[in-house]
């Protein structure tokens, strides 16, 4: 199995780089994370236990679909954009997608940062008094700080709208060099964040994207990104110590530093494997299929969640799922894990094998179209669209992030600012004026 993967790797690495003009491409980096993460499950390090034959099945039936799909729509949605010259009006166009609302945002920024305060001081003070992050996180997981119906609010409103909002600053700052109020309002954010969950995600994917946009900015070229960012170097590495820090005070089973950032990165893979060996206890059969209901996820969950406040015995997909992830198992004999069983699960809960072909599938259609509209438009819209779905799509590693209502909300509100720009507003403004005026002639 370990020269397949290696082999297959080989041969759509150099595929990919010669069909996307460059090594460094979206395709090649989901495919390398999954490879060299499986690769090394196959070791078993730190006493882990190694995942069978057909968990290793599963996940090249994914990647090879994924694969052949991806250049099957690049394809296809690049020779179906109108091939012209960006004329005078659409340079225009361009413009106005630029012209940001930053006003509206700082406004919603310090709004973000109202709210949070209260749930950050509780969690401060929990950090004070018992003296470690790992309080506040189970403090937040036991419901102490906020209630279920706080959390999801927070998770689908606040989280999702300063995250739009930071995507957007990040992007503007690398773009352009201009270090927005937002920007400096949605560290203040993360900081919050960090201190009410004691969570790593926000900060990780923070990084992600600043990292996805200098890549996609330079086209690769490492040596002039370094020279020419040193500040934004700087402040990743101050990112990356606050994980570091956040780790440290998480300490899984006392493992230290790399022993949990192995369990964090490659433990998904063993635990995936450890439902593989039970699939009836972990409901892996036909008989629970759910039939794409953790697929819809994302666009449903606020609507169910809704429905059973008033009695109504209702669940979205991916409720149905995390009963099942979020009890511990072990994946070796001193470690204990759950919900990071990787996007596979929730694939072979909806529909079977058929779901590892239909979700890389889903995939690769919006992860090529949103690459090619970002190539064509280059606006920060455009390219907000792109980063935020690719640094989802990276950590499928982990679980399928677009079951997530706060994903799918995030994507909406990264959308309604574009919508919000102050032409955008004299645009729509100006159509209404125009239907007014056609209806009084009739």
């Amino acid at each position: 199995m370990l020269a397949i993967y290696f082999i297959l790797y080989i041969i759509a690495f150099i595929v990919n780089s010669f069909i996307y003009k460059k090594k460094l491409n979206s395709v090649n980096i989901i495919i390398s994370l999954w490879c060299i993460a499986s690769i090394l499950s196959m070791f078993g390090f730190y006493g882990m236990f190694i995942p069978n034959t057909t968990t290793y099945i599963y996940i090249l039936i994914f990647l090879i679909t994924f694969e052949i799909f991806s250049f099957i729509f690049y394809k296809v949605i690049k020779k179906g954009e109108i091939k012209k010259e960006t004329t005078k009006e659409e340079t225009k166009e361009k413009k106005l997608e630029e012209d940001i609302n930053w006003k509206l945002m700082n406004v919603a920024m310090i709004i973000c940062i109202i709210i949070m305060a209260y749930f950050a001081f509780i969690g401060l003070k929990i950090l004070l008094t018992e003296g470690g992050l790992s309080s506040v996180r189970d403090a937040w997981l036991g419901k102490e700080i906020a209630n279920t119906k706080v959390q999801l609010l927070l998770s689908i409103v606040v989280f999702s709208l300063g995250t739009a909002i930071g995507i957007y600053s990040v992007l503007e700052y690398v773009e352009h060099k201009k270090i927005k109020v937002s920007l400096i309002l949605y560290f203040i954010f993360l900081l919050e964040i960090i201190f009410a969950t004691a969570t790593r995600g926000k900060i990780v994917y923070f990084a992600g994207i600043i990292v996805i946009a200098l890549l996609d900015k330079y086209e690769n070229n490492l040596k002039g990104l370094i020279k020419e960012n040193k500040k934004i170097i700087i402040f990743l590495a101050i990112m990356f110590l606050i994980v570091f820090i956040v780790t440290l005070q998480r300490n899984l089973s006392g493992g230290g530093f790399l022993y949990n950032i192995y369990a964090y990165f490659i433990g998904s893979i063993h635990l995936l494997g450890q439902y593989l060996k039970q699939p009836e206890t972990y409901l892996l059969t036909s008989q629970n299929y759910l039939y794409g209901q953790v697929l819809i996820s994302g666009f449903v969950y606020p609507i169910t969640f809704i429905m059973r406040l008033f009695g109504m015995k209702i669940m979205a997909g991916i409720y149905i799922v995390n009963e099942v992830t979020q009890k511990y198992i072990p994946v070796s004999n001193v470690t204990t894990m759950n919900n990071n069983v990787t996007f596979l699960y929730s694939a072979l809960r909806d529909f079977g094998v058929l779901g590892l072909i239909i979700y890389p599938m889903i995939l690769a259609f919006f992860l090529m179209k949103f690459y090619n509209k970002k190539e064509k438009e280059k606006t920060l819209y455009s390219k907000a669209m792109y980063d935020f779905f690719l640094i989802n799509a990276i950590f499928l590693l982990f679980d399928f992030k677009f079951s997530d209502p706060s994903t799918i909300w995030t994507f909406l509100f990264i959308y309604i600012f574009y919508k919000l720009t102050p032409n955008k507003i004299k645009e729509i403004k100006s159509k209404m004026i125009e239907i007014t005026k056609l209806r009084e002639k009739k």
